[in-house]
């Protein structure tokens, strides 16, 4: 199933990736798989490679940082099943960790709203409340919910937050290690449909209409919650950071030498040399990210 929902997220980002490629992209680096789009939606860097239009990766050097460059605070927490990481390039090293403090705060806040593993969740209500009556619910949830809606739509069901079932399902296979029959899978794909999501706005509440139904927002989560902790850290005042959950990434502000976050894609079509891949991983992940 984790191949399902990669391969789901996948069909939109590259539907939206090809779009962007009809625009001139200036050329950099090596053959390389990747596309790399500037965060302010300005310069996009591309290279062809098989299988997938456009992509390039940029020398190893690009991220070498200018001598005597300012280093950012890091402050790295565990949040959301996974490492945090937010880097801030502001001067005051002790002021930037109030933030960054203030901001995880905030992501574990939302995220204990939204976990479909936790009893005490909104998310959890929402879905033992399937086939009953409506449940209230607050902002975040309400908003992210939305988006997964609209999402789901675009896609035609390719990204459906109502999976649930199906990731509870193979979830257990990764326990007891025992393959789903094909009458388990189908009982439980059945319960997968975006379209039995009901949503009142003007009452605040959510109703899945069939019960069984069980929401997972854990594909456009993460995204949401690195907004929400850009926002706290706007209000501390803060100037230029990157926030980094797992995959999800949110920056803002310019670099120290004036020029702006990249926020590099691995086209996934593309098979690496052992050269290659070495190359990569000599690198963290976050040096591609910022």
């Amino acid at each position: 199933l984790v191949g399902m929902v990669v391969l789901a997220t996948l069909w939109w980002s590259l539907g939206a990736l090809k779009r962007l490629a009809t625009r001139p992209a200036k050329e950099v680096g090596g053959t390389y798989g990747y596309l790399i789009i500037d965060a302010t939606g300005g310069a996009r860097y591309a290279k062809p490679s098989p299988g997938f239009p456009g992509k390039a990766f940029p020398r190893p050097d690009e991220f070498q940082q200018p001598p005597g460059a300012r280093k950012p605070t890091l402050v790295t927490e565990q949040a959301l099943g996974t490492i945090g990481n937010i880097r801030i390039w502001d001067p005051d090293d002790a002021v930037n960790r109030v933030a960054a403090e203030f901001a995880f705060q905030r992501i574990n806040e939302i995220g204990s709203e939204l976990t479909l593993y936790d009893a005490q969740s909104e998310l959890w209500e929402v879905n033992t409340a399937a086939g009953k009556e409506p449940v209230q619910v607050g902002d975040s949830l309400l908003s992210v919910l939305k988006r997964a809606l609209v999402m789901a739509e675009l896609s035609d069901g390719a990204f459906d937050p109502t999976v649930g079932p199906l990731v509870l399902l193979w979830r257990e296979t990764l326990r007891n290690g025992i393959l789903p029959t094909q009458e388990q899978i189908d009982r439980q794909r059945a319960l997968v449909d975006y379209r039995n999501v009901e949503i009142d706005e003007l009452a605040r509440t959510v109703r899945l209409t069939k019960p069984g139904m069980i929401l997972d927002l854990g594909g456009i989560a993460k995204g949401y919650i690195a907004d929400e902790a850009v926002k706290v850290l706007k209000s501390e005042g803060v100037q230029t950071a990157t926030v980094e959950l797992g995959g999800d990434i949110a920056a803002f502000g310019t670099k120290p030498n004036g020029s702006s976050f990249r926020i590099h894609i691995e086209n996934p079509f593309t098979r690496r040399s052992e050269e290659h891949t070495s190359e990569l991983q000599s690198h963290s992940f976050t040096s591609y990210a910022v």
